[in-house]
Protein backbone atom coordinates (compact mmCIF):
# COMPACT_ATOMS: atom_id res chain seq x y z
CA UNK A 1 0.00 0.00 0.00
CA UNK A 2 2.50 2.40 0.44
CA UNK A 3 4.68 1.19 -2.32
CA UNK A 4 1.17 2.45 -4.13
CA UNK A 5 1.05 5.76 -2.33
CA UNK A 6 4.63 6.60 -3.33
CA UNK A 7 4.32 5.60 -6.95
CA UNK A 8 1.51 7.76 -7.02
CA UNK A 9 3.11 10.91 -5.51
CA UNK A 10 6.24 10.07 -7.25
CA UNK A 11 4.75 10.44 -11.14
CA UNK A 12 2.61 13.34 -10.14
CA UNK A 13 5.75 15.40 -9.34
CA UNK A 14 6.03 17.73 -12.47
CA UNK A 15 9.10 17.23 -14.77
CA UNK A 16 10.80 20.41 -14.25
CA UNK A 17 10.51 19.74 -10.31
CA UNK A 18 12.54 16.42 -10.52
CA UNK A 19 14.96 18.26 -12.75
CA UNK A 20 15.84 20.70 -9.78
CA UNK A 21 15.74 17.76 -7.71
CA UNK A 22 17.79 14.86 -9.27
CA UNK A 23 20.41 17.74 -11.61
CA UNK A 24 20.05 14.98 -14.47
CA UNK A 25 19.36 15.84 -17.97
CA UNK A 26 17.46 13.62 -20.65
CA UNK A 27 19.34 10.80 -22.04
CA UNK A 28 19.08 10.59 -25.83
CA UNK A 29 20.09 6.74 -27.52
CA UNK A 30 19.48 6.43 -30.77
CA UNK A 31 17.66 9.82 -31.36
CA UNK A 32 14.87 8.20 -29.11
CA UNK A 33 15.01 10.69 -25.45
CA UNK A 34 13.72 8.36 -22.32
CA UNK A 35 10.85 9.82 -20.68
CA UNK A 36 12.26 11.99 -17.68
CA UNK A 37 10.09 10.40 -14.61
CA UNK A 38 11.00 7.16 -15.91
CA UNK A 39 14.63 7.89 -16.22
CA UNK A 40 15.10 9.18 -12.59
CA UNK A 41 12.63 6.28 -11.28
CA UNK A 42 15.04 3.53 -13.27
CA UNK A 43 18.28 5.34 -11.39
CA UNK A 44 16.53 4.96 -8.14
CA UNK A 45 15.86 1.27 -8.48
CA UNK A 46 19.47 0.99 -9.36
CA UNK A 47 20.69 2.87 -6.50
CA UNK A 48 19.21 0.15 -4.27
CA UNK A 49 21.38 -2.35 -2.73
CA UNK A 50 21.75 -5.64 -4.71
CA UNK A 51 21.31 -8.82 -2.60
CA UNK A 52 24.11 -10.40 -4.47
CA UNK A 53 26.40 -7.93 -4.80
CA UNK A 54 28.00 -9.69 -2.27
CA UNK A 55 28.72 -13.55 -3.66
CA UNK A 56 31.34 -14.01 -1.13
CA UNK A 57 28.92 -13.73 1.88
CA UNK A 58 27.18 -16.80 0.19
CA UNK A 59 29.25 -20.27 1.37
CA UNK A 60 27.89 -22.49 -1.74
CA UNK A 61 25.73 -22.41 -4.60
CA UNK A 62 23.03 -23.97 -2.12
CA UNK A 63 22.84 -20.86 -0.13
CA UNK A 64 22.52 -18.62 -3.38
CA UNK A 65 19.56 -20.68 -4.50
CA UNK A 66 17.94 -20.99 -1.08
CA UNK A 67 18.26 -17.04 -0.95
CA UNK A 68 16.49 -16.96 -4.82
CA UNK A 69 13.72 -19.56 -3.83
CA UNK A 70 13.22 -17.41 -0.38
CA UNK A 71 12.18 -14.35 -2.68
CA UNK A 72 10.56 -15.95 -4.73
CA UNK A 73 8.04 -17.94 -2.23
CA UNK A 74 7.41 -14.39 -0.72
CA UNK A 75 5.95 -13.17 -4.45
CA UNK A 76 4.51 -16.33 -4.61
CA UNK A 77 2.40 -15.72 -1.71
CA UNK A 78 1.65 -12.38 -2.47
CA UNK A 79 0.54 -13.51 -5.90
CA UNK A 80 -1.88 -16.27 -4.82
CA UNK A 81 -3.27 -15.19 -1.43
CA UNK A 82 -6.58 -15.35 -1.89
CA UNK A 83 -8.56 -11.36 -1.82
CA UNK A 84 -9.87 -9.74 0.77
CA UNK A 85 -13.49 -8.84 -0.94
CA UNK A 86 -15.85 -11.57 -1.84
CA UNK A 87 -16.15 -12.03 -5.48
CA UNK A 88 -19.34 -12.99 -7.44
CA UNK A 89 -18.63 -15.45 -10.43
CA UNK A 90 -21.31 -14.92 -13.31
CA UNK A 91 -21.19 -17.91 -16.00
CA UNK A 92 -22.50 -16.64 -19.64
CA UNK A 93 -23.09 -19.98 -22.23
CA UNK A 94 -22.76 -18.40 -25.86
CA UNK A 95 -23.44 -20.62 -28.82
CA UNK A 96 -20.83 -21.45 -31.47
CA UNK A 97 -20.31 -23.38 -34.26
CA UNK A 98 -18.35 -26.15 -32.12
CA UNK A 99 -21.22 -26.20 -29.59
CA UNK A 100 -21.38 -23.79 -26.53
CA UNK A 101 -18.66 -21.56 -25.33
CA UNK A 102 -18.44 -20.65 -21.55
CA UNK A 103 -17.42 -17.52 -20.21
CA UNK A 104 -16.87 -16.45 -16.91
CA UNK A 105 -17.20 -13.39 -15.27
CA UNK A 106 -15.35 -11.90 -12.33
CA UNK A 107 -17.01 -8.92 -10.66
CA UNK A 108 -15.87 -8.10 -6.98
CA UNK A 109 -18.25 -6.78 -5.00
CA UNK A 110 -16.91 -3.59 -4.78
CA UNK A 111 -14.73 -1.86 -6.70
CA UNK A 112 -11.84 0.03 -5.24
CA UNK A 113 -10.65 3.19 -7.16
Amino acid sequence: MAIKLFLKIFFSIPVWLLKCLTFQKSIVINNQILDFQTQVFLWLQSSQPNPFDDLDSLNSAKDLRNKIEGSREDLYQLLNSKPQEAIKVTDHLLPSDFGKLKLREYCPDKVLI
